[in-house]
């Protein structure tokens, strides 16, 4: 099996983390970032699985 995560996955993923050192000033950050982190990871599996479908 392929690996689904590329390289801007992992970066987008720590640019979404960023904002958590200033969440304890500002809680409704806590929720963007972790809603930000799911679609994130949505995106990455529906792109995986479109993928699949593509010819080789």
């Amino acid at each position: 099996m392929r690996l689904v995560f590329s390289r801007l996955f992992f970066i987008l993923f720590a640019l979404g983390l960023v904002p958590l050192s200033v969440s304890w000033q500002i809680p409704v950050l806590r929720s963007a970032v972790i809603g930000f982190d799911i679609l994130l990871v949505l995106a990455a599996l529906i792109d995986y699985l479109i993928s699949r479908k593509l010819p080789e």
